[in-house]
């Protein structure tokens, strides 16, 4: 992404983009739950974040949810291939509702994630 982006927009962005591809809309529950899992100890305050991304024209604002712009998605998509493979496990506990409890990218997706659905 852009240096125009605080962490807080880039974070936001790809939450919503990983509820996006499962077709889930993106409440301020899931993007919590789902930003949580995604970026545990990094995961910084998005306090604004959703405003600024609406006023940048990368996210549209309903009654429920959040939805990506076509500009949103694509910047969203580009930014997630730079997640790391150890990312990409904590995606699948997020998704899956367990939590990550290890980083090494040598584990085993099981070894990652605690079954605590």
């Amino acid at each position: 992404m852009s240096e125009s982006w605080s962490e807080a927009e880039r974070q936001l962005l790809i939450t919503a983009y990983e509820l996006g591809k499962r077709q889930r809309p993106a409440t301020d529950e899931r993007l919590a739950k789902m930003g949580a899992g995604l970026f545990e100890e990094t995961l910084v305050d998005w306090d604004g974040a959703s405003d600024s991304l609406v006023g940048k024209g990368m996210l549209e604002r309903d009654e429920e949810a959040l939805r990506l712009t076509a500009d949103g998605w694509r910047i969203a998509e580009n930014s997630t291939k730079n997640f790391s493979a150890v990312s990409s496990r904590r995606l699948w506990c997020a998704v899956s509702r367990a939590k990550p409890t290890a980083s090494s990218a040598r584990l085993s997706t099981a070894e990652i994630c605690a079954n605590t659905a």
